[in-house]
């Protein structure tokens, strides 16, 4: 694990110039290759102003990104967190709830009424982080998730949602 106190940690708004490292990181910490972005869709994520897609560096290297994309969900203005991920070396120093502070920050700026996510049912990390920044279970989504352990089974997942106050 790394030590926070050696390292200098920079939050900044992905570019065109991070899609390789993007998709670098991408293939180190997600779980299994259905959770890969096209190199054509990261770049349209970076590019749209209905979008905000962070990185956390460290020492030149992602290791954190936060992704949240800007949607009007049944005629309501809401927000949707498409991706937090941590490298493994890097967790536990409090990254994803700086994403999360952040990309609820964008959302409210943009006037949105609340942010939704989905989060596998097995991942209590993640389930409990939300939970921590105020965010409810509204349900489960039966098979929403290719199963990690390369098997043909399907996870569930857990749809959350947290009300912004403007």
């Amino acid at each position: 694990m790394q030590s926070e106190k050696n390292n200098e940690y920079k939050l900044k708004r992905a570019c065109i110039s991070d899609l390789d490292g993007i998709i670098d990181f991408e293939k180190k910490v997600l779980n299994d290759s259905s959770e890969y972005s096209s190199k054509r869709s990261l770049r349209g994520y970076i590019k749209s102003l209905q979008s905000e897609f962070l990185l956390i560096k460290c020492n030149n290297n992602i290791c954190a990104y936060g992704l949240l994309s800007l949607r009007h969900f049944k005629n309501k203005p809401s927000a949707r967190i498409f991706k937090i991920a941590v490298d493994k070396d890097f967790r536990k120093l409090g990254l994803a709830s700086k994403l999360i502070y952040e990309l609820e920050k964008f959302a409210a700026k943009n006037c949105m009424t609340g942010i939704y996510a989905e989060v596998r049912e097995s991942n209590m990390a993640s389930l409990n982080l939300f939970k921590k920044f105020g965010y409810k279970k509204t349900r489960t989504i039966f098979g929403y998730y290719s199963s990690i352990n390369g098997s043909y089974d399907l996870e569930n997942g857990v749809k959350v949602f947290k009300s912004i106050k403007r």
